[in-house]
């Protein structure tokens, strides 16, 4: 289950702090926190520390006209479920889970650290996975059934030489071509921009979609300028199996390193050093 090398753009330097592979599924009744405990047993040794956060509501890409709105009445037979963090020691890594998910993350949590590549985050992501299934078969918990399929890429991308103000963010990404505005609005503080492409099939149906969000922002402490590009690719793996989750990943992270490349200005690759 390893991952097929493609000719993809690459960057020696990306900007990225943080990598997520996730699974959305239906939700398992008998996932419950002693069962997730039980879990943790056998991953400790590799993540030794907890956290709990609210749930993550389920996300579904649809295709074609939206539907009317309908006025629905939902009874969950589930119980309140929290979202379980498992930590690595310094953090960079973790899994998620709640009744209808697993993640995998890897985060940059020094300025130093450097991106292992999405092949290892994509290695731990399967070993994760297959543990959790192995689990909730040994205690007759059930199997996952998926639904969808994520991966996000987030970046922040930070000033330099190239621009030091978010009004500066058509120097970063191509999408936003200012000079049309510029005598109309000279004094434009800064931008965001929100983008969406759909992911087709061999058939020409689509199957998911790139979501690309690049928005202004600042650093906690010392309030300098940032700029947030996140990449997500959504969709329903073809296969409800670990492969078809692998494959639609794959997919996925094809998409978003092309989207990626396709956003940004030949000026920041250079700067990133693409090869």
């Amino acid at each position: 289950m390893t991952s097929p090398r493609r000719n993809l753009p690459d960057f020696e330097s990306p900007p990225l702090t943080e990598v997520l592979i996730s699974v959305q599924f239906d939700p398992l009744p008998g996932l419950q926190v002693p069962q997730i405990g039980l879990f943790w047993s056998k991953i400790r040794d590799r993540f030794p520390h907890t956290e709990q956060h609210a749930p993550v509501d389920p996300v579904n890409e649809r295709f074609g006209p939206p539907a009317p709105p309908q006025i629905q009445v939902a009874l969950s037979q589930l119980p309140p479920m929290l979202r379980t963090w498992f930590l690595n020691d310094d953090g960079s890594e973790l899994i998620q889970i709640q009744a209808d998910r697993f993640m995998h993350n890897w985060r940059k949590v020094e300025i130093q650290d450097a991106y292992p590549r999405y092949e290892y985050v994509r290695s731990q992501f399967v070993r994760g996975i297959s543990e959790f299934c192995g689990f909730l078969e040994e205690e007759e918990i059930g199997s996952i059934r998926p639904t969808q399929c994520e991966v996000s890429y987030i970046n922040h991308i930070e000033p330099n030489e190239i621009w030091k103000s978010h009004s500066r963010i058509g120097e970063v990404i191509s999408a936003w071509n200012p000079s049309k505005l510029e005598e109309a609005s000279p004094d434009i503080e800064s931008v965001g921009i929100v983008m969406q492409q759909l992911i087709i099939d061999e058939g020409s149906k689509p199957v998911g979609r790139l979501h690309i969000s690049a928005q202004p922002a600042y650093r906690t402490n010392s309030r300098e300028p940032l700029i947030v590009l996140s990449l997500t690719a959504r969709g329903a793996p073809a296969e409800p199996t670990i492969e078809g989750i692998l494959e639609f990943a794959d997919r996925g992270r094809d998409e978003i390193v092309r989207g990626f490349a396709s956003v940004t200005t030949p000026t920041m690759h250079k700067y990133w050093r693409r090869t």
